[in-house]
């Protein structure tokens, strides 16, 4: 999944004696957060491009934990996805339809918690009654 830009990329890695070190860019906060906190206008804007990230995902990939908490923006609002522990391939076309409908659904729950689902994210909306 790494190798989709999808994850956060490691800057760099080594081993001790005791652990392993992974190195990772700062990434600035969650959707969650940048939702509370922005206005309407910036929020649909921010929401587009979770949904271009989102649609290059279920091309391959089921996130299995897609929310709120689990996307995060960097300081030039480039969105990434965490927790990816449960992420797993998409073998057929019915796997990807599934996917798709439970994360869609999974993250209109954990965002609709900001306010009017129906104002911010319409094309998640959309998207998500298609599959229905």
């Amino acid at each position: 999944m790494a190798r989709t830009g999808l994850t956060i990329p490691v800057v760099d890695s080594w081993f001790t004696e005791d652990a392993g070190i992974i190195i990772m860019p700062l990434l600035r906060e969650t959707l969650q957060n940048y939702l509370a906190t922005h206005t309407i206008e910036e929020n649909k804007i921010i929401m587009e491009k979770v949904l271009v990230q989102i649609e290059k995902l279920h091309g391959k990939y089921i996130h299995n934990d897609l929310h709120g908490n689990n996307i995060m923006l960097d300081e030039n609002d480039n969105i990434f996805f965490i927790d990816v522990a449960n992420t797993t391939p998409i073998s057929r076309e019915v796997d990807k339809n599934y996917a798709m409908k439970a994360d869609y659904n999974k993250l209109l729950m954990s965002i609709s918690k900001i306010g009017n689902i129906n104002e911010l994210a319409p094309s998640i909306v959309q998207k998500v009654r298609m599959l229905k």
